[in-house]
């Protein structure tokens, strides 16, 4: 797995030659079709890996995640990647990457939210993420 990882970091850096804009990965629990299972850990190596390009999962799928480490998590990579963090979050696409775990939830992203926005100079503040809330349709 180790080789696939490294090709997809040398194909985020081409693509940053090449002037694109952004490079984003799917996150993928259980399922033969991505082996992207923690983002936030593969994203921070890519980061490392390039100085422009924006990065970002098309979606944090929110039930495998506590919410305010998932804002820790990619408050840091914003900050390490220096601020070229998309985020996006949801409950999943494929029934069988979360429901066997029994954690279906969506009440979490004002959590997330709140805790971008926090002013404790403790806290994982962030300028870029902004903690908006999006209606879920």
């Amino acid at each position: 797995m180790a080789d696939v990882y490294d090709e997809h970091i040398r194909m985020a850096q081409r693509l940053e030659e090449l002037g694109w804009h952004s490079y984003f990965v799917i996150e993928h629990q259980n399922s033969p079709v991505g082996r992207i299972t923690a983002p936030t850990v593969f994203l921070t190596a890519v980061a490392g890996a390039t100085s422009t390009l924006r990065i970002g999962a098309m979606m944090w799928q929110l039930p495998f995640y506590h919410p305010l480490r998932l804002a820790q998590e990619v408050a840091m990579l914003d900050h390490l990647s220096r601020g070229r963090v998309e985020f996006g979050t949801g409950i999943g696409v494929h029934e069988h990457e979360f429901i066997r775990w029994g954690w279906i939830t969506t009440s979490g992203r004002r959590l997330l939210a709140k805790s971008w926005t926090w002013s404790s100079r403790r806290g994982p503040r962030t300028k870029s993420l902004r903690g908006q809330i999006l209606p879920i349709r």
